[in-house]
């Protein structure tokens, strides 16, 4: 079940993806157990998986897995304490033509 603080990040990083950026976002952790629980999609077909953890929260085996299974595929795919540090990634690795 999610929290009203993770369904109240989920809407603010929803709205800096789509408004800001153009592209669209959605969760992705009902897909495999340790799936990163966040797809971005950007523009320019950019693709890329990040999980938001609570501060002092520990990684399960599968989550580790799946991080770097996506890496191996060639995809970004990284894990996120603070929502800052996710919105600069997001800046950060966004293709631009």
């Amino acid at each position: 079940m999610t929290s009203k603080t993770e369904a109240a990040t989920f809407r603010r990083l929803n709205d800096y993806v789509r408004k800001q950026r153009g592209g669209e976002i959605f969760h992705a952790d009902i897909l495999y157990p340790g799936f990163p629980d966040k797809m971005i999609l950007l523009p320019n077909g950019q693709v890329m998986f990040a999980e938001l953890k609570r501060a002092g929260g520990s990684l399960r085996p599968g989550q580790m897995y799946w991080r770097k299974r996506l890496q191996t595929l060639g995809f970004e795919a990284e894990i996120f304490y603070e929502y800052q540090a996710l919105i600069e990634w997001i800046e950060r690795e966004e293709k631009t033509d």
